[in-house]
């Protein structure tokens, strides 16, 4: 019976007919795009001989070859391959088959990036959602996607600062963000002039788009805070010790 990577395999053979882009199809299959996830040249070699699509393979030449393919670097082990953090959009855009669950392509033009480290998978999703609802004007998930970003920021600096008790209920439950904010005063976290009005108003956009039973966000009420959100987030991430 045909495995998903066959399966794929024979998908994407439509597109590309290249041995090594076709053995680099696999590695961003497999690692299910991470960045961080070696495959083995044996597995690729095992998918092309049990799809099919070759009764054998040279694996020198293969290796040799991959090395060669844009987006694909070497692994942490011999004879394995990873994708590239920096190239993941592309490798996305050549290798889907699944047009409905393919990616959009975002434009960084809010918050870099580079913005977070990948060791900081959530908050990277977090600064692309960011992102594409500007790009795409839907400005009252932007303005909810900002103030949980920053509120998940404030958590972590807390946390680093070896002081998160103070922000958390008697349940060990996080405190809802008015009172993360509130906790700012007693604890020894000392942010730049400014920060903390930048703060209050983070919280208060994000709070009538989250909130405002009538109320929708323009794209003024965003670039109103643009400047002061980087200087934000670029506060919070040295606070936190983020990267």
């Amino acid at each position: 019976m045909p495995t998903n990577e066959d399966i794929y395999l024979e998908k994407i053979q439509s597109r590309h007919n290249k041995e090594s882009t076709l053995a680099a199809a696999l590695v961003w299959r497999i690692s299910n795009g991470s960045p961080k996830t070696d495959v083995s040249i044996d597995r690729i070699i095992e998918i092309f001989i049990s799809s099919g699509l070759k009764s054998s393979v040279n694996k020198t030449r293969l290796i040799k070859s991959l090395r060669k393919e844009h987006g694909i670097l070497s692994g942490t082990k011999k004879d394995h391959f990873r994708c590239s953090l920096a190239l993941l959009d592309d490798l996305e855009d050549r290798f889907s088959v699944d047009e409905e669950h393919s990616k959009p392509k975002i434009s960084y033009s809010f918050l870099e990036k580079g913005t977070f480290p990948e060791s900081r998978a959530y908050l990277i999703r977090m600064c692309d959602q960011i992102n594409g609802t500007y790009q795409y004007e839907f400005y009252d998930g932007c303005a909810v996607l900002m103030r949980r970003l920053m509120e998940s920021l404030l958590i972590e600096t807390f946390e680093a600062k070896g002081e998160a008790n103070l922000i958390k209920n008697n349940d060990g439950t996080y405190m809802m963000l008015s009172g993360i904010i509130s906790s700012l005063g007693p604890s020894s976290i000392r942010l730049a002039r400014g920060i903390d009005k930048v703060i209050q108003n983070i919280k208060k956009v994000g709070d009538n788009a989250a909130h405002g039973r009538t109320h929708t966000t323009k794209k003024n009420d965003i670039n109103d805070l643009k400047i002061d959100y980087r200087k934000l987030i670029s506060e919070l991430k040295s606070q936190a010790q983020i990267s």
